[in-house]
């Protein structure tokens, strides 16, 4: 099987992690190495590992059906699509809302105060939107590829920096067992990492989408197909570890209280850096956010607007297939 070939078996799992390291690994990955050291590491791994049938699923569901589990929702009946829907739409503006404010916060962070970031939010939302509607997947594939590349390889000369001045003794601490607010942000930070699980849906169609634009006479087999998606999901949980000794290193042995709102958040970590490593970690840390943020942001909008989408599709009997497919 030819590397072209290879890259586009991995565009459904690399868009999965694209949307993946955002607020999750960002803020509460980061969050709780400030904030507990290097404790909360085990169960950050474990979250990714009990969720990673959920995703896989939706990989397999649309690789035997060549159909999205939108249609495996409308096959048990009317009520479990609508079910879903009722749960997600209501979370969409906001979601989408939350991630526009991060990144123009940490645009802001990084480049200085150009706009107000409501403003700003809008223009990248905005921005967003107008390369989905001109690129579609393909765009979408290529340009998460090109963001990812900067994540992972500035996220990880970071950690190295930061990684000798982690408590190790931290890892072994399970005090945090008895605080119940520590409890209710373990809550939070297993619920969304690396996603919440209704993610699996967009997964599905991202997957039928890859196929579309396949060669001819080059269809995986299942094997391959998870493999695929495999190992960028193992790339989303160790970028999940880095951040959080990211923040074990810089803020959890000042003992400083992390900031509560994500933009907030990002230039906070970003000026410990300046000042406990130099302007030259500080940038890498301030690379590595943006790319998490811009990565979130694209693959973010084209998840939900290819799921209802789909589900429209699907709830007026047509087939269920994402609506680049002419692409």
């Amino acid at each position: 099987m030819s590397s072209s070939v290879l890259r586009r078996l991995a565009g459904p799992g690399l868009i999965f992690t694209g949307a993946a390291i955002g607020t999750s690994h960002l803020v509460q990955s980061t969050r709780a190495g400030a904030m507990f050291g290097a404790a909360l590491i085990g169960v950050i791994v474990l979250a990714n590992f009990l969720k990673y049938p959920a995703y896989r699923f939706g990989i397999d569901f649309a690789h035997a059906r060549g159909r999205s589990l939108l249609t495996g929702y409308r096959e048990l009946g009317l009520w479990a699509l609508v079910l879903f829907l009722i749960a997600v739409a209501p979370l969409v503006p906001i979601i989408w809302a939350a991630l526009g404010a991060a990144t123009a916060g940490i645009v802001t962070v990084v480049i200085g105060p150009i706009l107000p970031v409501p403003m700003l939010a809008s223009l990248i939302l905005l921005a967003a939107t107008a390369l989905l509607l001109i690129g579609g997947y393909r765009l979408l594939d290529r340009v998460n590829a090109v963001l990812l590349a900067f994540l992972v390889v500035s996220t990880l000369i970071t950690t190295i920096m930061v990684l000798p001045r982690v408590e190790r003794g931290t890892l072994v601490d399970f005090s945090w067992t008895r605080e119940f607010a520590a409890l209710l942000f373990i809550v939070a930070l297993a619920g969304f990492m690396p996603n919440p699980t209704d993610v699996s849906v967009p997964l599905s169609l991202w997957k039928i989408e890859a196929d579309h634009s396949l060669p001819e006479g080059s269809k995986p087999t299942l094997a391959e197909k998870r493999k695929s998606f495999f190992w960028p999901y193992v790339m989303t949980a160790f970028m999940a570890v880095c951040f959080c000794i990211m923040g074990a290193g810089v803020m959890h042995p000042q003992g400083i209280a992390p900031l509560a709102d994500a933009p907030g958040f990002a230039g906070q970590l970003v000026g410990l850096y300046r000042e406990a490593l130099g302007p030259g970690a500080a940038f890498l840390a301030a690379i590595a956010a943006l790319s998490v943020m811009l990565t979130t942001v694209i693959a973010g909008i084209d998840a939900y607007a290819r799921t209802f989408a789909a589900s429209l599709a699907v709830l007026g009997g047509r087939e269920d297939i994402s609506y680049t497919k002419g692409e």
